[in-house]
C-alpha cells in the first residue's frame, strides 16, 4: 500500500493536533509550520478529517482546530481509511487472477497482506505515537550531572 502525500500530510496534522491537545485549539497556519506542510492543502484536509468526525473547529480570530475525540481513540487506520480509502497492499493491476495457475494462493497472500497491515494501522492510535515521539525526544536530551 501507498500513502498518499495527502494522507502523510492529515497523519501529521492530527499528530500535532494530539501533541497539542492540552493547549486547546490549534491554528492551521501553527500545524504548517510545525509540519512544515502546505497551508492551503492543509485547509482541505482538515475539512475532509473535521466531515468524518475525528476533527473539531473553533470560529473566530482565536479559532482553530481540536481532536474531536480522546487521541487513544483514534487509530492510524481510522485517517488512513478517511483520506485514502480502504488499506490494501499495492499490488499490480491483474495480478490476481483466480483462473491463473498459482492465482488463488497469489490471492490469499495479497488478503493476508492486507489484514496485516491494517492490523497494524488499526492497533496504533494517536496517543501512541504521541508517546514514542516524547520518549525518542526525552532519550535524545543530554543529562547533565553536578
Amino acid at each position: 500500500m501507498t500513502v498518499s502525500q495527502k494522507c502523510n500530510h492529515a497523519l501529521r496534522a492530527m499528530f500535532e493536533l494530539a501533541m497539542r491537545q492540552d493547549q486547546g485549539v490549534t491554528t492551521i497556519a501553527e500545524i504548517a509550520v510545525s509540519q512544515k506542510a502546505p497551508l492551503r492543502f492543509l485547509e482541505g484536509i482538515l475539512v475532509e478529517l473535521k466531515r468524518g468526525g475525528i476533527v473539531d473547529s473553533r470560529r473566530g480570530v482565536r479559532g482553530g482546530y481540536v481532536l474531536a475525540m480522546d487521541p487513544r481513540d483514534i487509530t492510524v487506520g481510522q485517517i488512513i481509511r478517511l483520506i485514502d480509502g480502504e488499506i490494501a497492499p499495492a499490488v499490480a493491476a491483474g495480478a490476481v487472477e483466480a483462473a491463473s495457475r498459482g492465482g488463488t494462493a497469489l490471492g490469499n497472500l495479497w488478503q493476508r497482506a492486507a489484514e496485516s497491515l491494517a492490523g497494524v494501522y488499526d492497533s496504533t492510535t494517536l496517543h501512541d505515537l504521541v508517546e514514542e515521539e516524547r520518549s525518542a525526544l526525552a532519550s535524545q536530551m543530554p543529562m547533565y550531572t553536578i
